[in-house]
């Protein structure tokens, strides 16, 4: 009898004691799977260089030229030239996501900000063509709108994966939307194409080189 209460309690004790290493390695696992998680996001971020400085170049070239237009009275041709602008960015876009190697990553960070700059792109494309169009919004203060738009996404990427560059960035684009609304004339043109550089450019340009050197290692 005595002997039967031993086998009983020595099996309770290794039911709980492989109960605790099996909690311990389910811990494990988890906490290895939010470390992958984090490596997996700051590599995402630092990926998004490219895309960034695409956009950003694209940008400047089409606001520079849309002053000068201005300046010689080439009216008729802006539209044109930012529709191919704009239409040349989304294809090079959706190429340079095809070409990217995520490597089975999917994490709902991921899905949300992808989802916040898509939705931020196909907004500011509407309000781009269709605001200025229809005569509801002045073509010197579509820029003080769309800085409010970039200001709104790239504060949702910082927070997203912690990143204070993009935090920065967003600061950035706030303050010179505010500051768009003053400049009613074909100087805003000049003013975003500024902004672009300091707040979308030279970042993607930093997160680029970064990348490249870790990849490189």
């Amino acid at each position: 009898m005595k002997l039967s209460i031993k086998t009983g309690n020595q099996k309770i004790k290794n039911k709980t004691k492989g109960d605790k290493m099996e909690n311990q390695n389910s811990a494990q696992e988890n906490l290895d799977y939010i470390k992958q998680v984090i490596l997996d996001s700051k590599a995402i971020i630092k990926d998004k260089g490219d895309i960034a400085i695409l956009w950003g170049v694209i940008i400047i070239i089409a606001q520079m030229l849309t002053f000068y237009m201005i300046r010689m009275q080439q009216y008729v041709f802006i539209g044109y030239m930012w529709g191919a602008v704009i239409a040349a960015g989304w294809i090079l876009t959706v190429i340079l996501v095809k070409k990217k190697d995520r490597s089975g990553v999917s994490t709902y960070a991921l899905k949300v900000d992808s989802a916040t700059w898509f939705s931020a792109g196909i907004s500011m494309t509407i309000l781009g063509f269709f605001g200025v169009y229809s005569g509801m919004l002045h073509p010197y203060g579509i820029n003080a709108v769309i800085a409010l738009f970039l200001g709104s996404a790239f504060f949702i990427t910082g927070t997203i994966y912690n990143a204070k560059i993009f935090r920065n960035a967003a600061l950035g684009w706030w303050i010179g939307g505010a500051i768009l609304f003053w400049f009613k004339n074909d100087y805003t043109f000049i003013i975003f194409s500024i902004l672009m550089l300091l707040f979308q450019t030279v970042p993607g340009i930093m997160l680029y080189i970064k990348y490249k050197k870790e990849e490189a290692k």
